[in-house]
């Protein structure tokens, strides 16, 4: 079997490598006709209701709406979870915490009513232009509670092309004061009626199990036991609960079966008091064979084994975190370059290679900051002479 490059035509029935190499386009005159058009301003307009402009697209390891992306643990591990990208110093002006969720509405919301709220967790982004935002396309009701952004644009597009305007929507942003937040990991999804007794949801399903990150209204306390519902009274249940947080494991036969964090609304995003578990540490042990008690102990106090404490997945090809990269930056691996030599990340599909330019970058700021900081004491200069 041979591939063949389109087109085909009468004149080049082995396929076209390349068109218009005979300087003609498909004009009546043969020549490139350049059609002139006046510039439209956007019809979603920001104003003082709604003062953030929403962009919207794809992210690096997903595809439209995830039919076939999101069932690939490895694609799954570099993002998880819809998110809403902002500046830092957005952010801190409306007093909006990294991990933090919100509620996006714009005019079009509030004209058809819509009850149904667009939730998404904060990320701070410094690339982002300020009093801009962003999120991804990719969630929708199957695999998140609030995540369906089409809601917040109106149905502008494009009279010749047909394209929608997706680009820009005028939206508002308001913090959400939930009571209780968590993270669940299970070998069976959870069922219908529990998720719709939740204020937010948002599943990851990975190679032998599910994640889902949660919050409710409900007080910690009544949230616990609404989770203690789903359980098998037959398991074996360990936990851990600290002032305003619980870990639970639940074990049959020795192996894990469910892992639930929650969290109450009073620990902080900023602060670090709320841990994201990581969900490839929590996937092996989901599919081990055996649960030891040192390897509960870890789970329920969060303690990840090595291999799971080296940030996040930036290179899904080479299965390349971020601690990994930025120590190699720090050793002088100063290009992407380099750093595919040292690492192999960025070498094969290379769609991780703006984010490592990210990485150096960053670190290079982070050094110059550091070495600016350090205290450089003036000596007066001596009268006495040196002899050798």
């Amino acid at each position: 079997f041979k591939p063949i490059q389109w087109p085909v035509t009468e004149r080049s029935k082995a396929g076209t490598a390349r068109l218009f190499t005979d300087g003609k386009f498909f004009t009546s005159s043969g020549r490139a006709k350049f059609i002139a058009v006046e510039a439209k301003q956007p019809e979603q307009q920001v104003s003082t209701a709604y003062p953030w402009v929403l962009n919207t697209g794809r992210i690096r390891d997903q595809w439209h709406t995830m039919t076939r992306t999101a069932l690939s643990t490895q694609l799954n591990q570099h993002i998880s979870e819809p998110f809403l990208a902002l500046h830092p110093d957005d952010a801190k002006s409306q007093m909006i915490q990294p991990g933090q969720l919100v509620e996006l509405t714009s005019a079009q919301t509030q004209m058809l009513g819509q009850t149904k709220p667009v939730v998404l967790r904060i990320e701070y982004d410094k690339g982002m232009r300020q009093g801009h935002c962003f999120a991804p396309i990719h969630w929708s009701q199957e695999n998140t509670s609030g995540a369906s952004i089409t809601r917040l644009f109106s149905s502008a597009n494009d009279p010749i092309s047909g394209q929608p305007e997706l680009k820009h929507a005028a939206v508002a942003i308001k913090p959400l004061d939930y009571k209780s937040y968590g993270q669940l990991f299970c070998k069976a999804a959870l069922p219908k009626h529990f998720l719709d007794g939740l204020s937010y949801w948002s599943v990851t399903t990975f190679e032998n199990g599910h994640h889902y990150s949660v919050a409710t209204s409900a007080t910690l306390v009544d949230f616990n036991e609404s989770i203690r519902s789903l359980l098998n009274p037959n398991s074996e249940i360990r936990q851990r609960i600290l002032a305003g947080s619980q870990q639970v494991s639940v074990l049959s036969q020795h192996q894990l079966e469910f892992a639930i964090f929650t969290y109450d609304a009073q620990l902080s995003f900023d602060k670090g008091e709320y841990e994201f578990v990581s969900q490839e540490w929590v996937s092996q042990l989901l599919s081990s064979p055996l649960i030891d008690a040192e390897t509960s102990a870890s789970l329920l106090r969060i303690i990840p084994s090595e291999e799971f404490r080296l940030g996040k997945l930036v290179c899904s090809c080479f299965n390349v975190r971020q601690k990994s990269i930025e120590s190699a930056v720090d050793d002088g691996c100063s290009s992407v370059d380099a750093l595919g030599r040292a690492l192999k990340c960025g070498t094969n599909c290379g769609s991780c290679k703006t984010e490592l330019e990210g990485i150096i970058k960053e670190r290079k700021q982070t050094e110059h900051r550091s070495l600016q900081s350090i205290p450089i004491t003036q000596l007066a200069p001596s009268s006495e002479a040196i002899s050798s």
